[in-house]
């Protein structure tokens, strides 16, 4: 894996913010830093390339500093934030982990040694492996709710990210590193130059304070977020007039939804997206923002339809599952599950897992 244009890529920009992180402003700088000191621990710790290691799902500069060192020291990394400990002991097992580290206060870390039982090893960890590439697994699920861990290589998740214009845009997230909008959200700001505000208040109060604070011009929505907009009219009370993109990654939103988005932020772009964690990221939907309609071969991705099931190819797509079988076919589509109807060279997704109902989060 090629990772020096990602080092190149962070010095051309360490004059500018990085990250935001209860109230205190990291530049890009800082993330060398912050880098540097990681690879000296991991070195110190005996880390070798190619050994799966788990690290904190929460997205603080720590964390940020440990994905990047491990990534460009070719490990497999897995972020795993404290809402998903309950999968903690399955997934140890499945992807026989060498490694974990944990975070207290005061930027206090731990780290675990474990020695995975001698068996033969996952497929697709051992091509990461031989292959000297860094990779990613991220927990998916399906409408059943069964837990599924993706495999990813991590140079064809950032590899979009290497010709990318610089877009210095201030992002609000909220999401976590073992959720695929966070940690595509978070790797694509940073490796485009933009500042990334985190934040741990979903209030309507808070949020809308955060946009004018740090002149927020990204903001992703959910239903809980605007519902508590719409009720508690927090936004008369701040000046909201940086946003430029608002983002939603479930089900599309009904018009009453679209209707108050517009009213509360007038001017701003509205954008519906589409992805999963098997497709390593998101598109933008077109046509309407109230459907999810494709314009077939658009955002980099390929697509076919069989049996009004879509199936698609991108660049970014999961080599495959730890815990489940594949998902392709012989000539490698993935089958997204989703029941589609084809309009002329368009496709619009009409629901999950053929059963013809949204599915809420299609993460």
């Amino acid at each position: 894996m090629d990772t020096n244009w990602i080092l190149d890529r962070f010095k051309e920009l360490k004059a500018t913010e990085c990250v935001v992180y209860k109230n205190t402003p990291y530049r890009y700088s800082d993330l060398l830093q912050n880098i540097s000191r990681w690879k000296n621990a991991i070195t110190h710790l005996g880390i070798q390339e190619g050994e799966c290691i788990v690290i904190p799902g929460e997205v603080t500069p720590q964390s940020v500093g440990l994905f990047w060192a491990l990534i460009l020291n070719q490990n497999i990394v897995a972020p795993l934030s404290k809402e998903s400990h309950d999968q903690k002991e399955k997934f140890f097992s499945l992807a026989q982990v060498n490694g974990s580290f944990e975070f207290g206060e005061a930027d206090l870390w731990s780290y675990d040694v474990f020695s995975p039982p001698m068996k033969s090893r996952h497929p697709l960890l051992c091509y990461l492996q031989v292959n000297r590439e860094a990779g990613i697994i991220i927990p998916t699920s399906n409408d059943s709710g069964r837990q599924k861990f993706a495999v990813h290589q991590a140079s064809l998740l950032f590899e979009r990210n290497r010709i990318v214009q610089p877009n210095e845009a201030r992002n609000l997230v909220f999401s976590k590193l073992d959720h695929i909008e966070g940690l595509t959200s978070c790797t694509s700001m940073m490796l485009s130059g933009g500042t990334i505000i985190l934040s741990e208040e979903h209030a309507a109060e808070s949020v809308c304070q955060t946009i004018e604070q740090y002149k927020v011009q990204h903001l992703p929505i959910d239903l809980n977020l605007l519902n508590g907009l719409v009720n508690s009219k927090a936004y008369d009370g701040y000046d909201l007039s940086t946003l430029e993109v608002i983002t939603h990654t479930g089900a599309p939103l009904t018009e009453n939804n679209l209707e108050e988005i517009h009213r509360i932020f007038p001017g701003v772009e509205f954008q519906q997206l589409y992805g999963s964690a098997e497709l390593g990221g998101f598109s933008t939907l077109s046509e309407s923002e109230h459907t999810y309609r494709f314009k077939v071969g658009t955002n980099h991705s390929v697509m076919k339809v069989v049996d009004n099931i879509l199936w698609m190819r991108t660049p970014s797509l999961m080599l495959g599952y730890l815990s489940a079988p594949s998902p392709f076919d012989s000539e490698g589509w993935f089958n997204t599950g989703d029941w589609v109807a084809v309009d002329d060279d368009t496709v619009c997704i009409l629901g999950g897992e053929k059963n013809g109902q949204y599915r809420a989060n299609p993460m």
